[in-house]
């Protein structure tokens, strides 16, 4: 049995038998001890994210590849005593610029200034106005990787916790989210209950590891290299947001892009395929990364859309509002009639079921329409109007005492 230890802290006991990969939050410097210990390698890189993988020792030498490519060998002397400790200290390889770095924003930025940042640069480096100028196209990738990651409250979360270098390679070998096994990884452990947990020890998520299976790091599944996202935004009149629409991007030579009908500002397509080229390391072996089109709708002069609704204002006399009427009121669809019933107060609003916005993922079902009644009060009346309104004023009156 295997002791591993953090500042003379005892943080878990293993079996040496198969793979154990863990992310640390941050620098550590990690002790070995037990009988066993000496049947195992132990790799390791980059310094914040530390991966590390406890490997079979294969015999009185052995030799293995980090995914970097650097090369970690244990000396045979390593078993000249059971009782001896190995100390091994995370080194940092491959380091990679902060993504707040590229945008050139502070860590406090909000996601507004984030997204601002984002736009100017996108737009200064973008390769459709930078033909040719793979340094250009180097950084617009550079620039869209890290604002997918820091767009996303979740993804921001756990760069902010585990920095460059830990994201970067969580990224490459499971993904945000990184769940080994049927465990979850939770970004708000401390190494300790991770270790705990994965080593037997009865931390917050304590349970088999399980999951893990080959050589080296084979137990994060296979990476397969793709271009970074491109991010676009697109701006639609309201009533073709509404009803859907086919609108032409200007990237690949223009390519025709479905929207919806129902689509609010805000919405993000994803458009598999059609963001940016792989990585020239690659070689080509890969696929290109997503374009994610942000819908701007834009606001209409009649309707005000309030979620699958849609509300319009009219202004009808008041004694239209006290005698009732027909009124004709413009629709998605052109225009319908709506009945005014006797009495219709200032503000109300009459319901027009099925006339409002198709839901985005089931087109068959739609919101419904509200006329919002606004009532004109004559400024002006002769003679005769005034008469006849006090001889009202006056039966009205009266109506409320023979009520009392």
């Amino acid at each position: 049995m295997a002791h591993l230890l953090y500042a003379g802290r005892l943080l878990g006991k293993a079996k040496m038998a198969g793979n154990i990969a863990v992310y640390l939050p941050s620098s550590i410097a990690l002790s070995l001890q037990g009988p066993e210990a000496w049947g195992c390698d132990l790799l390791f890189h980059t310094s914040r994210g530390l991966h590390v993988s406890v490997l079979p020792f294969a015999g009185t030498s052995s030799l293995s590849r980090t995914q970097s490519g650097q090369q970690a060998s244990t000396s045979s002397a390593a078993s000249a005593s059971h009782q001896q400790r190995r100390q091994f200290h995370p080194t940092r390889a491959n380091l990679q610029r902060d993504y707040y770095d590229v945008l050139g924003v502070q860590r406090s930025a909000s996601d507004p200034e984030i997204k601002k940042a984002y736009y100017k640069l996108a737009k200064e480096y973008h390769p459709d106005t930078n033909k040719g100028d793979e340094g250009a196209a180097k950084k617009f990738q550079e620039v869209s990787k890290a604002y997918d990651t820091l767009r996303d409250p979740q993804k921001r979360q756990q760069y902010d916790s585990m920095g460059a270098d830990g994201y970067e390679r969580m990224a490459e070998t499971g993904g945000a989210g990184w769940s080994p096994g049927s465990q979850s990884w939770d970004q708000n452990q401390e190494f300790e209950d991770i270790f705990a947990q994965f080593f037997g020890g009865g931390g917050r998520g304590a349970g088999g590891f399980g999951g893990f299976s080959g050589g080296g790091f084979g137990g994060f599944g296979g990476f397969r290299a793709k271009g970074p996202d491109i991010h676009a935004r697109i701006r639609v009149p309201f009533t073709d947001a509404v009803k859907g629409t086919t609108v032409k991007v200007n990237l690949k030579g223009g390519t025709d892009v479905k929207i919806p009908a129902g689509v609010s500002s805000g919405t993000t397509m994803r458009m598999p395929g059609m963001g940016g080229p792989i990585p020239s390391q690659f070689k080509g072996q890969g696929e290109p990364g997503d374009l994610l089109l942000e819908i701007e709708v834009e606001p209409s002069r009649l309707f005000r859309r309030e979620g699958q609704d849609i509300v319009v204002s009219r202004d009808i006399d008041f004694t239209d509002a006290i005698l009732g009427t027909p009124l004709r009121v413009p629709t998605l669809d052109g225009e319908a009639e709506v009945k005014v019933r006797p009495g219709t107060q200032p503000g109300q609003r009459l319901r027009m079921r099925g006339y409002g916005i198709p839901h985005l993922h089931s087109p068959s079902r739609k919101g419904d329409q509200y006329v919002e009644i606004n009532i004109r009060i004559p400024a002006d009346v002769n003679a005769e109007q005034r008469r006849l309104l006090e001889a009202f004023k006056e039966e009205e009156q009266q109506k409320k005492k023979r009520a009392a």
